[in-house]
């Protein structure tokens, strides 16, 4: 189960902050999101992409997937039966989240039901932490390298 914490990123809003990565969540343009990808858009995705986040666009309706930035999130949430067969059919059904409502105000309601990113992992965290000591990069270098 993953927090609580996102960010609505509407593109009107200003920077990321370099905080602790959050699941980035796009409404769709039936909710007054972006229909395209401004640059304050784009620097919160790919934030989110090299922190290994999920990147959510929320969809109400069937044109919401037509946007730019639905092209680009890894995953669509949505409540109406057609977004979820269209969705699924474009993007699979692993990346469709059937939530109960798909308006802003109830995303907290939903947003744990995502998938644990993987970079967010334990084993991941650790692995990252070990990284950080000379022996441990050396070690794993000749692993890598068969020698």
């Amino acid at each position: 189960m993953i927090s609580t914490r996102y960010l609505l990123a509407t593109g009107a809003d200003g920077p990321p902050d370099r905080g602790r990565p959050r699941t980035v969540v796009v409404p769709g343009v039936s909710q007054g999101g972006p229909e395209d990808l401004c640059p304050a858009l784009v620097e919160h995705l790919i934030v989110a992409e090299r922190a290994g986040v999920h990147t959510v666009i929320l969809a109400g309706a069937v044109t919401d997937l037509d946007s730019d930035p639905a092209k680009v999130c890894r995953y669509v949430a949505t409540d109406e039966p057609d977004v979820i067969q269209l969705a699924a059919g474009r993007y699979g059904a692993e990346r469709v989240l059937q939530v109960p409502s798909a308006t802003i105000d109830d995303i907290a309601d939903w947003i744990t039901e995502l998938p644990r990113p993987q970079a967010l992992t334990a084993r991941r965290r650790i692995r990252r932490a070990a990284r950080q000591f000379p022996a441990v990069r050396w070690l794993y270098s000749r692993i890598r390298s068969g020698g």
